[in-house]
């Protein structure tokens, strides 16, 4: 039986790691992590170990006879992936992946190709007209990130000190701020065409650089999408990009896009899923059957107005989630039992994973709003409660 090897062990991975169990795979995940969902759920097939590692990671491809590794969720995965060598599994080279995964070296590449995306501003150039965003060049989760007037130079200082506490390295970037609103497009490359995409509307109720509060954009102008698809298959012809999901983030002004981010790992939060649901498009078997070199699973498309809502909770006690009024949930996920452990001051975690199901685009497009505004439910006990 062919063995794989998944660097991650989290619920986000679940849709990647059932479809490779479905195609008759022996299916073995690593991450430091016991209490994961893949590692409780199969743990003879978990590996208690830090896949940030590439040796430690080789050491066990070698010793279970691994044939493919398939990347996960999260950057470390597909980083530790692309350093491997002697597999089956095909990748981009480790530098073609940093130009699109790091942030500076990104906007450089965006620059050269004339790209629509924010511009790189240097500290030499302070101070600079209108408004600037400051960026951990390797962070996650919109940590580290602020907007602040470009002509100000204590809050540039105070900004790209925040960033720098983020980043891994301590390196941060300033660059131009694009005004409008977060997109996704996750599209699928083959022979350097996108052959399939869905552009997805993000938005954070707690941050706006942490999404949590996501819909399939089935009504996205032509024009945009048309201006995404070039912009994106210019890039997989000069990067020489290998088949396989590109996804990216992008904000939209009301008449163009504008690049942000691009990762080719799976996104997180159970996206696969989201898409899969509103659409019919399996996602998640898709991103995985290139790293297997499996055919493309199909299936009918179809329309559902699925609501994504990730819930948060910051520096305070975690009760559960308490709604105003009925809702129409298809499936709540639970990441956080009542009474965790907080985090530390200043940050949120994530307690819960729900998709709502809504009869009309009009009526998701209304709800999506309430929930950014979290206006639809509560995290502690209401007042009057004398069930509790």
């Amino acid at each position: 039986m062919t063995r794989v090897l998944l660097l991650d062990t989290s619920f986000a991975a679940r849709p990647v790691h059932d479809w490779l169990r479905d195609q008759g795979l022996d299916v073995w995940t690593i991450g430091n992590r016991p209490l994961d969902l893949l590692a409780r759920r199969y743990p003879k097939r978990y590996i208690e170990d830090d896949y940030a590692e590439v040796e430690t990671v080789r050491r066990h491809v070698d010793r279970l006879g691994v044939t493919y590794v398939v990347p996960g969720c999260t950057d470390v995965s597909i980083e530790t992936a692309q350093r491997l060598t002697g597999l089956q599994t095909a990748f981009d080279p480790p530098e073609t992946y940093r130009r699109l995964a790091d942030k500076a070296a990104f906007r450089a590449l965006c620059e050269e190709l004339d790209l629509p995306a924010p511009r790189r501003v240097s500290e030499a150039n302070l101070p600079h007209a209108g408004r600037l965003i400051a960026k951990p060049s390797d962070a996650f989760s919109g940590r580290g990130i602020s907007v602040f007037d470009g002509s100000d130079h204590a809050a540039a200082r105070a900004a790209l000190n925040a960033a720098r506490a983020e980043s891994r390295t301590g390196d941060a970037l300033l660059e131009t701020y694009a005004e409008g609103q977060l997109y996704s497009y996750s599209c699928f490359l083959e022979r350097k065409r996108v052959v399939d995409a869905v552009i997805v509307r993000e938005d954070g109720s707690v941050t706006p650089y942490a999404v949590d509060t996501s819909h399939v954009a089935a009504e996205f102008p032509a024009a945009g999408t048309t201006q995404l698809r070039d912009s994106i298959e210019r890039l997989a012809a000069v990067l020489n990009l290998v088949d396989g999901l590109l996804h990216v983030q992008f904000i939209w002004d009301g008449s163009r896009p504008w690049l942000i981010e691009l990762s080719r790992r799976c996104p997180g939060d159970l996206y696969p899923w989201l898409v899969q649901l509103s659409t019919g498009l399996p996602h998640a078997a898709r991103y995985a059957s290139y790293f297997v070199n499996r055919p493309a699973p199909d299936a009918p498309l179809s329309r559902r107005h699925i609501l994504r809502h990730t819930v948060t909770a910051g520096h305070e006690n975690y009760d559960g989630v308490f709604f105003a009024a009925p809702v129409p949930i298809v499936e709540y996920h639970a990441l956080a039992v009542t009474g965790r452990e907080m985090p530390p001051q200043g940050r949120i975690d994530r307690v819960a994973l729900m998709f709502l199901e809504y009869p009309s685009a009009k009526a998701l497009a209304e709800q999506h709003d309430l929930f950014q505004k979290r206006g639809i439910y509560m995290l502690g006990a209401p007042e009057n409660s004398t069930s509790r």
